[in-house]
């Protein structure tokens, strides 16, 4: 639940918005008296060390996410919409792979030259939080390419496949 919460964050840090509605005059005033309010802080949660390795293990990153990219992580940042969209449909393949048996997994060789992304997957990657995040990057440079809408239906296709609503966070871990 948190990965949603801080993807679609991110997601409206960028401006990505997807809406069909003009908002009322009264909406749009609530919504100014609602961001000059400030804030306020969320207390910090320090994991231990069994969760640091948990999390360091299952949750996805710009650099896991990079690993296994043609051209490696710099390639990833660099990469257009296309090349994108293309990789996320890859990563998609591989969790289908994970799921059969050993054959599969000879198969995925394919979508995987260097192994790095199916050593994640075995080592217990989360599969929603990385869809999200692939989701994420794809976004965002539709967004950068000024393609917004499509930017847009991927975000209601996202929001639609994981049931992505808004909701206040309670804590912030480290």
């Amino acid at each position: 639940m948190k990965t949603r919460i801080i993807v679609l964050y991110v997601l409206a840090a960028y401006g990505i918005v997807a809406t069909s509605t003009v908002a009322s005059a009264d909406a749009c005033a609530t919504l100014r008296a609602a961001l000059a309010t400030p804030v306020p802080k969320l207390p910090y949660r320090t994991l231990t060390k069994p969760e640091r390795a948990v999390v360091t293990r299952e949750r996805a990153s710009l650099r896991s996410c990079g690993d296994g990219f043609p051209g490696g992580e710099e390639a990833f940042l660099k990469a257009d919409a296309v090349s994108l969209r293309k990789d996320l449909r890859n990563i998609e393949r591989l969790f289908a792979y994970a799921a059969n048996n050993d054959l599969a997994w000879r198969t995925a060789r394919a979508l995987d030259p260097s192994g790095r992304r199916t050593a994640h997957i075995r080592g217990g990657w989360d599969k929603e939080q990385v869809l999200l995040l692939g989701g994420f990057f794809y976004m965002r440079r539709l967004y950068e390419e000024e393609q917004l809408g499509a930017s847009s239906n991927e975000l209601n296709r996202v929001r639609g496949r994981f049931g992505i609503g808004a909701s206040q966070l309670s804590y912030w871990d480290e």
